[in-house]
């Protein structure tokens, strides 16, 4: 997209560098990026719509934007790693193999999100208002209880926020939050949201 000959912004470029890889559905569920999408939209609606007086501003403003939630996520993204790798390891060290399954297909469903994701191709504005749909279905889709995703629900939500993964790991091993008897239809549910995901 141009601006008087000049480029605005790299929409997928954008768009790639507010995603979490690994760590995709956390940063999902968390809300970090339908806000920062839907935020960018704005932006740029804002920016296209305005007159030649106010263009400037606007893609200034637009700029900053982006270089918050470049920085904001890029934070985010290297906490709930450093989390994740904690939890894995002591998951591995107290012999919980069944919740060790667990934390590995939520990777399994970031890299599916991830590539649904990066995989869309923006071309128009409009493109990324379909993008801000299609991302906060998945977003719904990961929060609803039908797929059992919610038992993790406290886990998720400590790994991204605390600097330390002592409370996401006493979620997720506590059988009061996350019953050992329901794990199986956990990972069904991930594996169900893995394949509605990937046919939107």
């Amino acid at each position: 997209m141009k601006i008087n000959g000049e480029s605005v912004a790299d929409l997928s470029g954008v768009i790639k560098r507010l995603l979490g890889f690994k760590v995709t559905v956390y940063e999902l569920k968390h809300g970090r990026i339908s806000d920062s999408i839907s935020n960018i939209l704005k932006g740029y609606i804002d920016l296209l719509s305005s007159d030649d007086g106010n263009k400037e501003r606007y893609l200034r403003e637009l700029n900053q934007n982006i270089g918050y939630y470049f920085k904001e996520s890029m934070e985010s993204k290297k906490r709930i790693t450093k989390n994740l790798t904690e939890v894995k390891s002591r998951l591995k060290k107290d012999g919980k193999e069944e919740h060790l399954k667990l934390v590995n297909l939520l990777d399994e469903l970031s890299m599916t999100i991830y590539d649904s994701i990066v995989g869309f191709e923006l071309e128009t504005i409009e493109d990324l208002e379909i993008l801000n749909q299609k991302v906060m279905s998945m977003k719904n889709i990961v929060k609803v209880n039908r797929y059992h995703i919610s038992d993790l629900s406290y886990y998720m939500d400590y790994l991204s926020r605390r600097d330390s993964s002592d409370y996401a790991y006493r979620y997720l091993i506590d059988n009061y939050y996350v019953n050992e008897t329901k794990i199986p239809k956990i990972e069904e549910g991930i594996k169900t949201t893995m394949r509605i995901i990937k046919k939107m």
